[in-house]
């Protein structure tokens, strides 16, 4: 027996079998990608979209999404018997997840799981994925893509060439379809923002000052005076937050690499903010800053700077030398570096040592100073002798 699809009657989805993927640009990781799939079957006008993955989060903000761009809500959502969506399978009642729950009742809609093992109750989305496999897959899998959003981003073009791309059923196209035929029989989108699921986890603030989000094993700062306080994150796909009771201490955008840092300056220690901004210096910017002293500084941290295999080992000892004027002028230090020969293994501590030392103010050996004939009454010239010889 046929059963035939009403209009606006239901929204079927699931996730396709084969994924899609993309190359992160900053890793050069390869990352999997799952596809969710959503269709009208009365008109078969489609929705898909790339994931990072399954989890409760996306599925929920994924079917969202597909609800925003129909611009509708259909009677039921029926979902494949997911995880992500369903809690308990059940051929006459099955439960929900709480998140699926929530977003029933925020769209005004209802929805259900096909029953176990009878794929006839999700046949248009099956039809749904192989027309994606052929008219988006084929196009995009093997572009050298190197984000989501540029992943999905080339899904959105294809897609809406394949919605109106005019069908030979009836020569019109999913879209004109729906709009003339489906949309006036299904219930409004009474909400003008997409769903935002949000979840909390409680934690401890770690001594380096950042706390680990678990789901993704990402760590992410906080102030350093709450290190050791126990703060609660509330977290979305998009954003972390942390919170010190009612406090919002640190906000984030969530970052799904594991074992990172995602770290900003205003939580930092004094001397790790030193550290950081040495971190951003080039040799250039340190060679024009020793030039600003003179010719002979500029010189030495050259050889400094060479002095290394890798020349960014050395850049704590050359700005070493170049804070040096602030203590004892630039003048003393372009003199201590006056000193130091091209033989010499020249370093902070060498130019440090010469001025603490005040040798940049000694006199070079074999150098006479001009001395002045002093006139003194006690005092017996060649002269007086003349006549004793």
């Amino acid at each position: 027996m046929v059963l035939g699809s009403k209009p606006g009657e239901r929204l079927e989805v699931d996730y396709a079998g084969d994924k899609l993927k993309y190359i992160d640009k900053e890793s050069g990781e390869i990352k999997q990608c799952d596809v969710l799939v959503c269709v009208l079957p009365y008109s078969d006008l489609i929705y898909c979209e790339a994931q990072e993955d399954q989890s409760q989060m996306n599925f929920v903000e994924g079917i969202g999404r597909s609800l925003h761009y129909i611009g509708n809500v259909p009677k039921l959502i029926i979902s494949d018997n997911l995880k992500s969506g369903i809690k308990t399978p059940d051929k006459y009642e099955p439960k929900l997840t709480e998140l699926c729950e929530q977003m029933s009742l925020y769209y005004e809609t209802h929805m259900t799981a096909t029953r176990v093992r009878k794929p006839r109750d999700k046949a248009s989305v099956e039809r749904s994925v192989t027309l994606v496999y052929q008219r988006i897959y084929a196009v995009i899998e093997n572009r050298p893509l190197s984000s989501l959003r540029e992943l999905n981003l080339l899904i959105s073009k294809e897609l809406e060439y394949l919605n109106h791309r005019k069908m030979d059923r009836n020569g019109m196209s999913r879209w004109e379809e729906y709009l003339e035929l489906e949309q006036p029989c299904m219930l409004p989108l009474k909400v003008s923002k997409l769903m935002e699921v949000k979840r909390s986890r409680v934690g401890k603030v770690n001594k380096n000052y950042h706390i680990q989000l678990t789901e993704d094993k990402h760590y992410y700062s906080a102030p350093k005076e709450y290190v050791s306080e126990e703060v609660k994150i509330i977290y979305t796909l998009r954003e972390v937050e942390i919170y010190k009771g009612n406090k919002r201490i640190a906000v984030h955008l969530r970052d799904r690499r594991k074992y990172q840092y995602t770290t900003k300056a205003e939580h930092m220690p004094v001397h790790h903010k030193e550290m950081q901004k040495i971190r951003g210096y080039t040799s250039e910017d340190l060679i024009r800053q020793a030039k600003e002293i003179g010719e002979h500084t500029q010189r030495v941290v050259k050889d400094i700077l060479q002095s290394r295999q890798y020349i960014e080992q050395s850049f704590m000892s050359v700005v070493g030398v170049i804070r040096l004027q602030h203590k004892y002028s630039k003048e003393r230090v372009e003199k201590a570096c006056s000193l130091i020969s091209p033989e010499m293994k020249a370093n902070y501590m060498l130019v440090k040592t010469m001025l603490e030392n005040h040798m940049d103010k000694r006199q070079p050996e074999g150098e006479a100073e001009d001395y002045k004939t002093i006139t003194h009454t006690n005092i017996r010239y060649i002269t007086n002798f003349k006549n004793n010889i």
